[in-house]
């Protein structure tokens, strides 16, 4: 898990559990992707060998034969709800030997079937209709961007503009904890795998003993290690979680901006737009120009207040009068109770219907 966040995976849970059922699936994924992160993701994980297909694009299947012949990962993306009948062989691995050599057919072509060959599909329909013929050949996985994970991608944001020192020695510490954990399952495999083969009574081996000592040694090394690296992970955590409430609100500003869709069809703002905005707000705490207190700061970048930014679009009062209603909501739902929260949640459903 932790070597896919360093891949750029988000490190909420939601999105660890969508990158599991990517990894581990029996079928394809089809990620619902309206936000494009997951699209993103898979680009820096699978790296230079992938092959990035647009659906729409009439010749895209010939590029997909030869990634199956030569056992490359492909991406494609921005799938409509009707699915071109051409995957359907690829969807459902139709595959068959011959001479030793496996094939799949692809129209009326026998292509030479790689096992290294990875497909992954995504749409950004937020909420698509697909038949349910093809939601049983793929693992419909939807990735769509929660709270948490915004909310954690944002404070990473805020804490490399504040202090870079503590967000860079977090990616270090958590790139050598995963480094450790993998050596560690390998000795693990290996002691396992020289148990298996032996032959012989185990204690008559002397290189054996030898070597499971040496294995048993080196595991307790690095479980020291990567019990300390924890505890400093705890530390950098606590440091980063002073900017928690500016990524708290400027997740809560995120969510109420998506649903101004629902006033109006011409309101439609993208994450990576938003994304940019916060920074740039930011990093306007670091102007020398400015004499504001650092709170007054925080306040205004987390709700992302820049004159000619976000509101510059919208040229009715009343829906500058839904995002202040529903953002006071929102922001109110992180600290009253329960039975509050309800009332809240209906207020500010109501704001936007």
């Amino acid at each position: 898990v932790r070597v896919l966040q360093n891949k750029g995976l988000p490190a909420d849970n939601y999105s660890t559990e969508n990158a599991i059922l990517v990894k581990l699936s029996q079928n394809w994924p089809l990620l619902i992707d309206p936000q494009g992160q997951a699209t993103d993701w898979i680009i820096k994980m699978e790296a230079q060998e992938l092959r990035i297909l647009l659906a729409t694009d009439p010749d895209y299947m010939k590029t997909m034969e030869v990634a199956i012949r030569m056992g490359n990962p492909v991406l494609l993306h921005d799938l409509e709800e009707q699915i071109d009948p051409g995957l359907n062989p690829i969807l459902v691995r139709d595959i068959c030997i011959r001479g030793g050599q496996e094939y799949i057919r692809i129209g009326s072509a026998d292509v030479e079937y790689n096992f290294n060959f990875r497909l992954y599909m995504t749409t950004r329909i937020s909420n698509p209709n697909f038949l349910p013929a093809i939601c049983n050949l793929v693992n419909l996985i939807n990735c769509t961007v929660t709270f948490e994970g915004l909310q954690e991608q944002l404070l990473s944001r805020v804490v490399k503009r504040q202090h870079p020192q503590v967000e860079e020695q977090l990616g270090q510490l958590l790139q050598s904890i995963a480094s450790d954990l993998v050596t560690l399952r390998d000795l693990e495999n290996k002691s396992l795998s020289l148990l298996q083969h032996t032959e012989g009574h185990i204690l008559d081996d002397q290189d054996l003993i030898d070597t499971l000592q040496k294995s048993k040694d080196m595991s307790k090394v690095i479980e020291m290690r990567v019990e300390a690296s924890e505890e400093n992970e705890k530390k950098i955590m606590h440091a980063r979680k002073k900017y928690l409430p500016m990524a708290t609100r400027g997740s809560v500003m995120y969510f109420v901006m998506d649903e101004l869709g629902k006033l109006n069809c011409m309101y439609q703002f993208s994450l990576h737009w938003f994304m940019k905005i916060f920074t740039e707000s930011v990093s306007d705490l670091h102007k020398p120009h400015t004499r504001r207190p650092r709170s007054g700061f925080v306040h205004r970048a987390s709700k992302l207040q820049r004159p000619g930014n976000e509101f510059k679009h919208l040229s009715v009062n009343t829906t500058k009068m839904h995002i202040g209603f529903k953002s006071h909501l929102q922001n109110m739902m992180n600290t009253l109770t329960e039975n509050t929260y309800k009332v809240c949640h209906w207020l500010a459903t109501w704001a936007v219907s």
